[in-house]
């Protein structure tokens, strides 16, 4: 049946309808593992460094992506930039939908993964 949430301040809580709510339960979660794995490693980057990565360097960084590249490549191509903050940029990229990644579902994160245009053209 449809799992029912009932808070425990009904007061304080702003009510989602239409809210889609999934139980998953191990087995669920199996194929979606490396994602997640990936997530989490992203996740912390994206705290530490968005703030620091200036908007024209994501732009610089966006304008790269003629075809899909590997992150080495970008990396590479951004050779008087540091390494880290041109990854940021690229995650930066990610987490606003302008650049997906297939790879981030099936393989850890590394300079091999592989991005490209998302549904946001940069």
């Amino acid at each position: 049946g449809a799992l029912v949430f009932r808070p425990a301040r009904p007061g304080q809580v702003v009510p989602l309808r239409g809210a889609l709510v999934i139980r998953g339960g191990p087995g669920w979660f199996t194929p979606k593992r490396q994602g997640i794995a990936n997530w989490n490693q992203i996740n912390p980057d994206l705290v530490a460094n968005e703030r620091v990565v200036p908007p024209a360097m994501c732009e610089r960084v966006a304008g790269l992506f003629d075809a899909p590249r590997p992150l080495y490549d970008v990396e590479h191509a951004m050779h008087n930039t540091d390494v880290q903050l041109t990854r940021s940029a690229v995650l930066i990229l990610l987490h606003q939908g302008r650049l997906v990644s297939d790879d981030l579902m099936h393989r850890p994160l590394a300079g091999t993964t592989v991005f490209h245009f998302g549904a946001t053209r940069p």
